[in-house]
């Protein structure tokens, strides 16, 4: 399971720059939007199960962990 390091900056509603950590590799300030999910998984900070129509936040423009999925309670709740 990855690591939410940091909430970084609130850029916008529904955007946040965040620091991860996903097997070692670590991703600073990286911009990440809100959305509902397509499907359910699992939550990459909190190991916590969501379905389709969660609201989630997705990371923008890195390929590299693309999948990876946050649910916004742990980023409006400042999940460390």
């Amino acid at each position: 399971m990855s690591k939410l390091l940091s909430i970084d900056e609130r850029v916008a509603d529904g955007m946040v720059l965040l620091s991860v950590c996903d097997f070692g590799h670590v991703f600073r300030g990286q911009l990440w939007a809100s959305c509902k999910a397509r499907k359910s998984g699992r939550c990459d900070a909190s190991g916590d199960l969501y379905k389709p129509g969660a609201l989630v936040y997705r990371p923008i423009g890195s390929p590299q962990n693309r999948m990876m999925r946050i649910l916004a309670s742990a980023i409006e709740g400042g999940a460390p």
